[in-house]
Parts: C-alpha cells; sequence; structure tokens
C-alpha cells in the first residue's frame, strides 16, 4: 500500500484540542511545525514552488514583484496615506492573492508577466472581496445583517485615525458582540486572539484588513 500523509493547519490555541487525537491519526510518525509569517526570500519560495510540473513559470522579475506588493499596505486614515512595508508576509495573504491569480489566469497563460499581476491579483481588491465573503458567511450562520458585522468591526477594532485596536474578550461577548461571532471571525482570518495577563483581547487580523472592512461599512 502506497504510504500517504495527513497535512492539518491549525491555530495555535487549537492543539490542546488536537493532541488526544494524533495517536489515531498518525501513531508515532508525526510532526509540528510552526507557519509563522514569511521572509521575502521564504515567500518567493512559496510562490514559485507550486508551479513546478504545471507548465507554467513566472517571467524575470514578477514573483520578486508580487512578494514585494504584499509586503506593502496602503493604510488611508484621516490625516493621510501612508504605504507600508513589512519585512514579512502573512501567509494568510500569499495564499489569499496567490489562490485568486491561479484562478484567473487564462488557460493557455504559461508565463505570469507583471501585467497579469496587475490584472488578476490586484491586492487590494482580492483582500477586500476575501474579506467581504467571510463576513457575508458569519452574517448568513449567525442571520445577521452583514452590513451590521461589517460597522462591528469598524466601530470595535478600528480606531479614529484608521489603526488597529483591540477589544476585550469577555466571558459572554467581545465589545458588543457574541463571542461566538468574534471567534468565527478569528476562525476565517478575519480577528486575531492576543492572550494579555491572563485575558483575551480580539483585533483585527492584518493592516490590510483596515480598508476593506471600513469600506465596507461606510
Amino acid at each position: 500500500m502506497p504510504s500517504r500523509r495527513l497535512l492539518l493547519a491549525i491555530r495555535e490555541e487549537s492543539i490542546a484540542n488536537l493532541i488526544p487525537r494524533e495517536n489515531r491519526l498518525a501513531g508515532h510518525s508525526r510532526a509540528r511545525f510552526p507557519l509563522p509569517p514569511r521572509t521575502r526570500d521564504a515567500a518567493r519560495e512559496a510562490v514559485i514552488k507550486p508551479l513546478v510540473g504545471t507548465g507554467r513559470s513566472f517571467a524575470s522579475g514578477v514573483a520578486e514583484k508580487l512578494v514585494d506588493d504584499l509586503r506593502t499596505t496602503e493604510v488611508i486614515n484621516h490625516v493621510g496615506q501612508t504605504r507600508m512595508t513589512a519585512e514579512f508576509v502573512e501567509p494568510m495573504r500569499l495564499q489569499v492573492v496567490c489562490y485568486a491569480l491561479w484562478r484567473a489566469l487564462p488557460d493557455l497563460a504559461e508565463v505570469i508577466i507583471e501585467d497579469d499581476l496587475h490584472r488578476y491579483a490586484d491586492i487590494g481588491l482580492t483582500v477586500a472581496e476575501f474579506c467581504g465573503e467571510m463576513v457575508a458567511e458569519v452574517a448568513a450562520e449567525y442571520r445577521i445583517p452583514a452590513s451590521e458585522l461589517h460597522d462591528w468591526l469598524e466601530r470595535t477594532f478600528i480606531t479614529e485615525l484608521g489603526a488597529r485596536g483591540a477589544a476585550y474578550e469577555g466571558l459572554n461577548a467581545a465589545g458588543g458582540m457574541w463571542n461566538s461571532i468574534a471567534s468565527a471571525m478569528e476562525t476565517r482570518h478575519i480577528l486575531k486572539s492576543e492572550p494579555r495577563a491572563g485575558t483575551h483581547w480580539n483585533k483585527v487580523h492584518n493592516e490590510s484588513h483596515v480598508n476593506p472592512i471600513r469600506r465596507h461599512s461606510a
């Protein structure tokens, strides 16, 4: 029988729930690997390697351009616009944009050029669509208008200057909304939880989510 491998990607705080099932899933042959934000070189490798054997490739410098675009976030606040270039690339942001590019490319496209990035993988638009879809999923699950959730996200987790704020997660609610909804938003990478001195706080997952949330709630 050919060997099989199972790869599970889970949040760090959920590891405790997996431990009782590890033996059943993998026996003694198992390993854990952290998935931290990617360096520029690691992100470039993650962009290029999945294309091996597909008949597609990036033109010279295009993969690097995509990675640098992924590292750059434009934050529009009440005093102007700021471009922020991070040292690392968030895995979620990398996955969402690369998936959108791959899905949108014409079937006959063999070499991905810079124009393809602008045409099929506009990062701002792609992240905005992702945020809108995830919020719509939570709204449908809890039978709440999506506009109400967008308003809550902006009111609770974005400051008046357009920066990420944080809200304390109480026994039942976070920023006036049920904890279960905040958890659903975290599962979909809209929010992230941070432990602070024995308490939990929630904030917007990434700076790149700020503008889409503000546009949707406007």
